[in-house]
């Protein structure tokens, strides 16, 4: 439907008449039309067509835009969450006289793997313990934890991104970096391979523990009696077998 809304400019015997500008007429637009008395033979006619004004029509958008309405010839345009921009927005305002719009959009980049974007100037690198693996994260959680095993820092685009990296060390889901056991402990479980250990647990009281794991007990052999050989413990203990004195190495004589 269009409506008409005419300002008049008179300059006898001709007129003009635009669209009238905001806010008498907001959000129409029209190309002004002359329009001139003339004597005819039967009365005083004017030339022309009467002006007809047109509704201001929205640029039609994508989703890579979100859009403000301030007014009815006014509007906002701003990069989508998942997109950043150079600028914060774009105005853009209808002519009253073509029914274009000034400016142009944003120029709106969609985020990268490793980043979130809010729809702001700038892209976030994902936090430390997360990652981001697509291409358009919105939020600061981006693509979701670490996984057990690994650790995640700044801007990691894996859930993988980092090996716990040593037997000595281990990373439960979601962590940032990994930590480095003490000689009270070894690393599990056991079954994973070396650099992806998970957790920890308290070496047993009848072993020790060394870089992360539980260390084998030691054998002196032909040197003891028959059916008996050494364990190693936490404790030291100095034993006497066969003809001498065994050392003092953190072991004891146990039944075999």
């Amino acid at each position: 439907m269009t409506t008409v809304h005419t300002s008049v400019v008179h300059s006898s015997p001709t007129h003009v008449a635009p669209c009238l500008p905001p806010p008498h007429a907001a959000g129409y637009w029209a190309a002004p039309v002359t329009r001139t008395c003339v004597s005819t033979s039967s009365a005083l006619e004017w030339t022309g067509s009467p002006i007809v004004c047109r509704t201001c029509s929205p640029p039609a958008i994508n989703s890579t835009y979100r859009a403000t309405y301030v007014n009815r010839y006014t509007y906002r345009y701003a990069c989508a969450p998942g997109y950043y921009g150079t600028v914060s927005y774009t105005t853009r305002v209808c002519s009253s006289s073509t029914g274009g719009w000034s400016n142009d959009f944003p120029v709106c980049k969609r985020c990268e793997p490793g980043y979130y974007c809010t729809g702001a100037t700038a892209r976030v690198q994902c936090p430390a313990r997360y990652y981001g693996a697509t291409y358009g994260l919105t939020t600061s959680t981006c693509s979701g934890k670490c996984m057990a095993g690994y650790y995640c820092p700044i801007g990691s685009t894996s859930n993988r991104q980092v090996p716990c990296g040593a037997v000595n060390r281990y990373c439960q889901a979601g962590v940032a970096t990994y930590v480095t056991v003490s000689t009270s402990y070894y690393t599990t479980p056991t079954t994973a391979p070396p650099t992806l250990r998970t957790y920890r647990a308290s070496c047993p009281s009848y072993r020790s523990c060394s870089n992360g794991e539980i260390q084998p007990g030691v054998s002196f052999g032909s040197t003891c009696p028959a059916g008996v050989t050494t364990t190693q413990v936490a404790d030291c203990t100095c034993v006497h077998c066969c003809a001498h004195t065994c050392a003092c190495m953190r072991d004891t004589l146990r039944p075999a």
